[in-house]
């Protein structure tokens, strides 16, 4: 699917259930509206993040790992698997029990999609943008510009950056890392 679709897909879904703050703080709305039910199951987080699943009697469920310590990585999980449901991708039938598994390893196309998606519905591309060069001016008065380049010598300036980011968007560093190099704001330069 283009990349710019996607976008518009997820901008949808923040029209329809974003007022304001972030989209994290808004999954149990996004659920209830479209008649999704969530579950976590204990699992080997190793193994098994989330899945985007239907019950024979046709019930949607999203089921993520409740062993995810990272809650940034559980945000962009439930995000990534409403990504499949919002861009239509074939569901899964799956018992309910432990032994759901699923294969992250190998990913398909429309993994990246609901990748691509998790990253436009959690950190929206005109708020990042914003919120990015706000950030860079006040630590630097300007002197630093987009794309930013994390060296050695300015690692401390990501740090803030990426703690503030972090904490807004309910993401994790990795993610953030994705979703500003794909804005093209950010360049990783530590060699």
């Amino acid at each position: 699917m283009i990349r710019s679709n996607i976008e518009d897909i997820a901008n949808q879904v923040l029209l329809k259930y974003v007022s304001k703050g972030g989209a994290y703080k808004q999954f149990e709305n996004i659920l209830k509206g479209e008649n999704i039910k969530y579950r976590e199951i204990e699992a080997d987080e190793t193994k098994f993040a989330g899945v985007f699943t239907k019950a024979p009697n046709e019930q949607k469920y999203i089921m993520i790992n409740s062993n995810m310590n990272n809650i940034g990585r559980k945000n962009f999980t439930i995000a990534h698997e409403l990504g499949h449901y919002f861009l239509n991708h074939e569901l899964k039938h799956a018992e309910f029990d432990k032994q759901v598994n699923e294969e992250c390893l190998n990913k398909e196309p429309m993994e990246y999609d609901a990748d691509y998606f998790a990253t436009c519905l959690l950190m929206p591309e005109e708020k990042v943008i914003k919120a990015v060069k706000s950030i860079l001016y006040r630590l630097t008065k300007g002197f630093y510009s987009i794309p930013f380049s994390i060296t050695k010598s300015n690692y401390q300036i990501w740090a803030i950056i990426c703690k503030d980011l972090t904490k807004r968007y309910g993401v994790s560093e990795t993610a953030l890392r994705y979703r500003l190099r794909t804005l093209n704001l950010l360049n990783i330069n530590l060699y």
